[in-house]
C-alpha cells in the first residue's frame, strides 16, 4: 500500500535526465621528428654535434658548416638528395614569391613566410637523407598540434603508449572469453552483477611503463589490490557469463552508456546487453543499484532487484531508516517486519522500495517479487553456557521472518562472492603461479574462473540427478590429470 505525506516524493519519481559529462581529450599518436632550421636557403642544414670530437667531425664533413654552399664539390649531400627536394623547394619558393608580390602584405610577413619555407625545406632535406617521405606544410603544422596535444595530456612510458592500447596483451583473451560464454552458456532466470579482483601487487603502470595500466584498491576484499573486473554471473549456477575490465576513469568514460548514465548504471547495461528483452531479473549490490539503473533496465526488457545505500536519489532512504529506528508511528519494528512503498515511472512501470528490519535495516529497490511470506531465514549462533561448573558452547539457529521479495533477492545476491572465495581461497592459483608480468596474472585469474565454472557446472548437473558431487579439491585433481594427458598431444601446432 502506497504511503502519503511528507515522503510522497517517492510517489512522484521520474526518470533521471542525465547530462553527458565532458569527454576525455583524444590522445593522438606522435612521431619522432627533428627539425633543423638554422641554415639558410641553398645551404645544408646544421646538424647537432656532441661537444667532444666536434672539430674532428667538421673536418670530415665540410658540408655541415654554415659557410659552405651547396655547390661545394666536397659536400656530403649528394645531388640525388637535392633532386628529390626540387619540387618541395620550388613549391615553397613559389608560395613565398606569390606572398611577397602581393600588395596587401607587409615586408615582415614576407620574412615569416620565407622562414617557414626554409624550416620546412631543411626538415625535408634531413628526412630525405633518412629515406623518409617529405612533409607538406599542413602535415608539419599538424605535427606541431600533435605535440601540443601530447603536452596537454601527458602519459608515462615510451612514445608508442599514445596510440597503443595499454590492455592489448590481454584484451583479445577477455573478448574471446565473453564471446565463448555467450555462445555456449544459456543462463537461468536470474543474473547477478558484482566485481571480482585479479590480485596484483607488482608494478603499477602509473609509475612504471611496463606495469599494470590501472590498479584498483578495495579494502573490503580479501585480495583487494589489483585489476578490477565487473562480472555478470548466472544466479542459479554461479557461472561467470561476462567480464568488463575497469581500465581507469578516463578510459571507462569512453565506454558505452558512460556519457548518458553514471558508472554503476553504465556497467550494468554493458554486462546485460546480450540479454535485453528476455525478462530476466538482475540482482546487484549497492555499487550498481539506483532508481536510474532500475528504470534503464526496465526500458530494455529486464527486471531489477538491488540494495540501496549511497545512490539514493529519488529513493525514500531517510524515511525507511527513520521507520526502522522507531521514529514513525507504531514505534520500532520487531526483527523480521518490513515496510513497502510503491510508485511508478513516467511510462507507467511500477516499482517498490522495501525496508526489512534485520539487525540493521535492509533497503531494497525492486520492480519484481511479492510480499507473501517467504521461507524463514535461519542464522547459526553460538552461546556459552555454564553446565555443571563447566563452560560449554551451545549452537542454535535464530529464525527470522522475511517476505518472498527479500528471499528472492538474497538467493542470488552473493553468488559472485562465493565464486571469488572458491577461486582465491580454495584454488588460490594466483598465489602459486609466480610472475612479473601483469598480463600473465590476469590470464591466471581468468583461467581460475574457468576452472571454478567447470566445477560449478559439474556440481549443478550432479545435484540435478540427485547424486553427490566430489569436493573441489578432488575434482581439480581429476581435471589436472585429464589436462596433462589430453587427446590433442601429437597434433603439433594444429588448433
Amino acid at each position: 500500500m502506497a504511503r502519503k505525506g511528507k515522503y510522497c516524493r517517492f510517489l512522484e519519481a521520474q526518470e533521471v535526465e542525465s547530462t553527458p559529462s565532458d569527454g576525455a581529450v583524444e590522445l593522438y599518436p606522435r612521431h619522432r621528428l627533428r627539425v633543423y632550421a638554422t641554415c639558410t636557403q641553398g645551404h645544408a642544414p646544421v646538424l647537432p654535434q656532441k661537444r667532444s670530437a666536434t672539430r674532428k667531425r667538421q673536418a670530415k664533413r665540410p658540408c655541415l658548416g654554415t659557410e659552405v654552399v651547396a655547390e661545394n664539390e666536397g659536400c656530403a649531400c649528394s645531388s640525388s638528395v637535392h633532386a628529390a627536394m626540387d619540387n618541395i623547394v620550388d613549391e615553397n619558393s613559389t608560395d613565398s614569391d606569390s606572398l611577397n608580390d602581393s600588395d596587401s602584405e607587409s615586408s615582415s610577413s614576407g620574412e615569416d613566410v620565407n622562414a617557414q619555407s626554409n624550416m620546412l625545406m631543411c626538415t625535408n632535406l634531413n628526412m630525405a637523407r633518412k629515406n623518409l617521405p617529405p612533409l607538406g606544410k599542413g602535415e608539419f603544422i599538424k605535427y606541431l598540434g600533435l605535440r601540443l596535444a601530447m603536452t596537454c595530456e601527458p602519459k608515462g612510458g615510451p612514445i608508442p603508449v599514445y596510440w597503443q592500447d595499454p590492455w592489448q596483451d590481454i584484451r583479445p583473451f577477455i573478448e574471446d572469453f565473453n564471446l565463448t560464454r555467450q555462445k555456449n552458456i544459456f543462463p537461468g532466470c536470474h543474473l547477478t552483477v558484482d566485481e571480482c579482483m585479479s590480485a596484483w601487487k607488482g608494478s603499477d603502470g602509473e609509475y612504471v611503463a611496463e606495469g599494470m595500466p590501472h590498479k584498483t584498491k578495495i579494502a573490503r576484499k580479501p585480495e583487494g589490490v589489483g585489476a578490477e573486473m565487473k562480472a555478470l554471473a548466472c544466479g542459479e549456477t554461479g557461472i561467470i557469463l561476462k567480464l568488463d575490465m575497469m581500465e581507469g576513469r578516463e578510459a571507462n568514460r569512453r565506454k558505452d552508456f558512460s556519457q548518458e548514465y553514471g558508472e554503476g548504471t553504465a556497467v550494468t547495461l554493458r554486462l546485460t546487453k546480450e540479454y535485453y528483452g528476455t525478462g530476466r531479473v538482475v540482482h546487484a549490490d549497492s555499487t550498481f543499484s539506483s532508481v536510474k539503473t532500475l528504470l534503464a533496465l526496465r526500458e530494455r526488457g529486464l527486471f531489477f532487484m538491488g540494495m540501496i545505500k549511497t545512490a539514493h536519489k529519488e529513493y525514500p532512504l531517510a524515511f525507511l531508516k527513520s521507520w526502522a529506528n522507531g521514529d514513525e508511528e507504531g514505534g520500532k519494528p520487531s526483527r523480521g517486519n518490513y515496510c513497502l512503498l510503491q510508485t511508478q515511472s513516467q511510462h507507467g512501470f511500477p516499482f517498490y522500495a522495501l525496508g526489512w528490519a534485520d539487525r540493521k535495516v535492509k533497503t531494497i529497490i525492486s520492480n519484481v517479487g511479492s510480499t507473501n511470506p517467504g521461507s524463514i531465514s535461519k542464522c547459526l549462533r553460538h552461546r556459552k553456557e555454564l553446565v555443571g561448573g563447566v563452560w560449554e558452547t551451545t549452537r542454535y539457529y535464530k529464525e527470522i521472518q522475511r517476505p518472498s521479495m527479500v528471499e528472492e533477492f538474497y538467493s542470488c545476491f552473493g553468488i559472485i562472492d562465493v565464486h571469488d572465495h572458491l577461486r582465491q581461497g580454495s584454488l588460490a592459483m594466483e598465489r602459486e603461479w609466480y610472475t612479473h608480468k601483469w598480463w600473465h596474472r590476469v590470464f591466471t585469474t581468468i583461467f581460475g574462473i574457468c576452472l571454478i565454472d567447470s566445477y560449478l557446472a559439474y556440481k549443478f548437473d550432479m545435484e540435478a540427478v540427485h547424486n553427490s558431487p566430489d569436493d573441489l579439491k578432488t575434482y581439480l585433481g581429476k581435471l589436472a590429470y585429464q589436462l596433462i594427458h589430453n587427446n590433442f598431444l601429437g597434433q603439433g601446432m594444429a588448433m
